[in-house]
């Protein structure tokens, strides 16, 4: 993002016709900046189709019935997600479509919501914390078996970098430039994608504080990068995960913010899933 421009670009959803400029056991170059959640409607740029099924614990948010957040099943009654796709919004107009693979349909479980809660360290204008969690009003059907673990307080094994993570959304599916210039189009189903995690030095040279915004890498990290896959608008608050062998997914970062989408040499930002103080805030809550 350049020097001028007032905020981060989320990758979350547009609100009216305007864009937001802006799993349990384990628990615990120079460009313009996009934030990202969701709008009605391909998703992930570079992506293909997920079936039904696929990602059981992959939650659309809803206002008032409009898509334009994701999230994650980590536990019976609380979903993980950003928390820039909850700050300011009222728990009563959110709902949560818990193993939907078609962005509107029946497959899935719509569930409503009674509170949000959101990381207290959370800073609007440098996204550092962007965590926060969603609790439902009636836990979801077969938790035990469909939520995600998150990486746990100081593990970070999982997001060494060149390590191969997969990033799942309902956003926009076309490229856009690092002022944010491109079409937004939406897909009728989840989309899926592989991205590569970067280098911290990578991810600082990028986002610098001077050119673009900081992106501080002891609570964020960056993947992607190839000019090709990435998460675009409308995939804030889905996962960055990576697969375990056996025990399956674990979910290292939650979408957050980035500049353009599928822009080369420019990666996307995530929150840090396995940072002590991050970490901390999602298991107290959930245990609390």
């Amino acid at each position: 993002m350049r020097p001028d421009h007032p905020f981060h670009q989320h990758r979350g959803a547009a609100r009216g016709a305007s864009r937001v400029l802006c799993s349990l056991a384990a628990l615990m170059a120079g460009t313009s900046a996009t934030v990202f959640g969701a709008a009605p409607a391909g998703a992930i740029v570079g992506g293909s189709a997920a079936s039904q099924g696929e990602y059981p614990f992959m939650v659309s948010l809803r206002e008032n019935g409009y898509a334009y957040c994701g999230g994650t099943l980590v536990a019976p009654s609380w979903v993980l997600t950003a928390a820039h796709c909850v700050s300011g919004r009222t728990a009563s107009e959110l709902s949560a479509v818990v193993d939907q693979a078609a962005r509107d349909g029946s497959a899935g479980e719509s569930l409503s919501v009674d509170r949000t809660v959101v990381d207290p360290r959370y800073d609007a204008n440098s996204e550092d914390y962007d965590a926060a969690l969603v609790h439902l009003t009636t836990p979801a059907y077969g938790v035990q078996s469909i939520a995600i673990d998150p990486a746990g307080s100081g593990d970070t094994a999982y997001a060494q970098a060149g390590k191969v993570a997969t990033v799942i959304g309902y956003g926009s599916v076309d490229p856009e430039d690092v002022n944010g210039n491109g079409a937004i189009q939406y897909p009728a189903t989840l989309q899926q994608t592989t991205v590569a995690i970067d280098s911290d030095s990578t991810c600082s040279s990028v986002f610098n504080g001077t050119s673009e915004p900081a992106a501080h890498t002891t609570l964020m990290l960056c993947a992607g990068g190839d000019g090709v896959h990435d998460a675009c608008v409308g995939d804030s608050g889905g996962p960055l995960m990576v697969m375990d062998g056996a025990a399956g997914w674990t979910q290292v970062g939650i979408v957050s913010w980035g500049a353009g989408c599928a822009v080369r040499g420019v990666p996307g930002v995530y929150t840090r899933l396995s940072d002590q103080q991050i970490n901390a805030f999602v298991k107290s809550t959930i245990n609390g």
